[in-house]
């Protein structure tokens, strides 16, 4: 038995659909991702790990929450709405806000002081000056605790998500269904393409038209 064709259905539903798909699978790698982070480093004193689990764990935790909190920034095609998915009746909307001051602030920019830099001077016991000297602190993740309200915060995104594919979805078949065998045969086979240098800072939508 061959495999079937997927034919691509350029209409404004199928392509909706396809926004939120990938929505659908950032959410579902955010969570895995933090899960990840939270069983193997949380717990741990980063400040005692060997210098590469050290720079994982920093990596994991900053891609984990910019990926989390990506999936409602307003420059994309279809993005989440907090006060859609969350409420002020059990403080989830203000836990995401201050998830995205985070991601704003330290994950995704480099602003804020969650990275924290001194500079001083040494001196040796006559109050001489014997050197240029720093002390850093840079914030490392949330406390093991924070899991089940992280986690929480994801699955509930992932359920609104997941049902507006699975709404989506109904539609597009609904529509398809409506199209005549000559439409359906005249349909291109569905497939993704390279990327070009030139490219890279295009929409998908203007990306799917052929670029500038």
């Amino acid at each position: 038995m061959t495999d079937p064709i997927l034919k691509a259905i350029p209409t404004n539903l199928a392509r909706e659909l396809a926004e939120y798909a990938l929505l659908q699978a950032e959410l579902a790698e955010a969570l895995n991702a933090f899960t990840l982070w939270f069983d193997r480093y949380a717990a741990r004193d980063k400040e005692s790990l060997p210098p590469d689990e050290k720079l994982i764990s920093q990596a994991l935790f900053r891609d984990s929450l910019v990926m989390f909190v990506g999936c409602f920034d307003g420059n994309q095609a279809v993005k989440l709405y907090p006060s859609d998915v969350y409420s002020d009746a059990n403080r989830s909307l203000s836990y995401f806000a201050w998830l995205k001051d985070i991601r704003d602030s330290y994950a995704a920019h480099k602003f804020g002081p969650f990275r924290q830099c001194v500079i001083g001077v040494t001196v040796d016991k006559s109050d001489k000056v014997t050197g240029v000297g720093r002390k850093t602190r840079v914030y490392a993740g949330f406390v093991p605790a924070g899991r089940d309200d992280v986690l929480s915060m994801i699955r509930m995104a992932g359920r609104f998500v997941n049902k507006k594919v699975r709404d989506l979805s109904e539609q597009v078949m609904a529509e398809a269904k409506t199209m005549s065998p000559a439409e359906l045969a005249a349909l291109k086979t569905a497939e993704t393409f390279d990327v070009e240098p030139h490219e890279v800072r295009l929409t998908r939508r203007r990306f799917r038209r052929g670029g500038s």
